[in-house]
């Protein structure tokens, strides 16, 4: 593959880069977020303004048995011999739940209340609890008990005037309180919404069918990641809830709201789901791309397909180039592609038109909430990209997803 001169190719991205910072881009808008319930589960995503989806993660995606998760699980079995317990929470590995840190009277088939305290590891799968916990700014939701705890670094003043204050509050879990703790009034009402949380968690627990995730650590990460988002919808009570306790504890300027609609269906996420394991995906101007995966990268070719160039050939390839890269960048977004990424443009002759096809991409990567960079582009035209690996590609989970709706049958 022969490649421009290292100093030409560094002009062409420096200078690029510049200009896309200088210049405010058409193509970049405000989204807004979505969160979901659909098919059992929730998706996060975003919109643009035309409805066009660009990050989409279901939540078993963004949550892969780590540390602090919450489920449903299934008791599969009970081995007195390691006096544990057995239970699917619908990983590849199942979990152990050791008779520690049950709460209750299980048996198998009972579907329970479980959160990991540990990892999956190779084949062996999470370490489960009953006794799950939720984490605030200035303190911590402990279930199965009505105790106080207090952080050994607090100063014994401000504990007794805690323990004063919170004596003859309706507390239904036990907490630990924070050092950092201050402003009482503040206190009390994260203690009542963590409260809240974990009875509506129990109550969804009673009444719904597992195995499936609840709540998951890294879910809401993605309100901070999210450069261009402003708003945040769900139809998802939970969800509203956590997303309100996580803007306010992160200082972010996102609005929330919660309305009853059926999300799923007015954004199409069943197209979107196939859209994103299409190969052929066609522009605005008859143009199209071929994305594929190989052994080692991902590919995106563009063509001209219906486009008519005549007279003005450049100007034609230039408008079919930048549509290219307004869309690629969103189907890297919406497959969660990642690794070595190499965009095959069509031909142009014009540096100018070479500088600003640099900028442009080099704009629609800077409003990825992962993080991805533009490092080349070479005489053929062919641009390299590397994106951040960040759970895996949405493609990987449909498959994983259809192979264990299979063995389920």
């Amino acid at each position: 593959m022969e490649k421009a001169g290292y100093s030409q190719a560094q002009a062409l991205l420096t200078d690029g880069c510049t200009r896309a910072m200088r210049k405010r881009w058409d193509t970049v808008t405000m989204m807004k977020l979505y969160i979901a319930k659909w098919q059992e589960q929730l998706y996060y995503y975003t919109v643009d303004d035309y409805d066009h989806i660009y990050d989409l993660y279901p939540q078993s995606m963004l949550a892969e048995t780590a540390e602090g998760n919450i489920y449903i699980g299934v008791v599969q079995e009970k081995k007195n011999a390691i006096s544990s317990a057995f239970v699917n929470i619908g990983e590849e590995n199942i979990g152990f739940l050791p008779y520690r840190d049950v709460t209750a009277e299980i048996k198998s088939g009972d579907s329970i209340l479980v959160q990991a305290v540990r990892s999956s590891s190779g084949q062996k799968g999470a370490k489960l609890t009953m006794k799950f916990s939720l984490e605030g700014s200035f303190a911590v939701l402990l279930s199965g008990e009505n105790k106080l705890y207090f952080s050994q670094k607090m100063e014994r003043a401000k504990r007794k005037g805690l323990e004063e204050f919170l004596r003859d509050k309706d507390r239904r879990y036990g907490f630990i309180i924070r050092s950092g703790t201050e402003e009482e009034t503040a206190l009390w009402q994260e203690m009542q919404a963590l409260q809240e949380q974990a009875e509506r968690l129990e109550e969804r627990a009673k009444y719904g069918k597992g195995p499936c995730i609840l709540r998951g650590r890294e879910d809401l990460d993605i309100l901070k990641n999210c450069k261009e988002v402003d708003e945040v919808y769900t139809n998802d009570r939970p969800s509203f809830d956590q997303a309100v306790a996580y803007v306010k504890q992160n200082g972010l300027s996102l609005a929330v709201h919660y309305r009853e609609v059926d999300y799923a269906l007015r954004h199409d996420l069943a197209g979107a789901l196939k859209e994103a394991e299409k190969k052929k995906i066609w522009l605005p101007g008859g143009g199209y791309l071929i994305l594929e995966k190989t052994e080692a990268m991902n590919v995106i070719d563009v063509n001209t397909g219906k486009t008519k160039g005549g007279k003005e050939h450049e100007k034609t390839v230039f408008k079919t180039n930048l549509e290219a890269a307004k869309e690629a960048a969103r189907q890297i977004r919406l497959r969660n592609l990642s690794g070595m990424i190499l965009i095959d443009f069509i031909d142009m002759k014009e540096p100018a038109h070479q500088r600003e096809l640099l900028a442009k991409m080099a704009a629609h990567l800077a409003a990825d909430p992962v993080p991805a960079l533009v490092h080349d582009l070479t005489k053929l035209g062919i641009m390299e990209l590397t994106r951040k690996k960040k759970y895996d590609s949405l493609a990987v989970w449909a498959e994983q997803r259809r192979s264990y709706i299979e063995e389920g049958d």
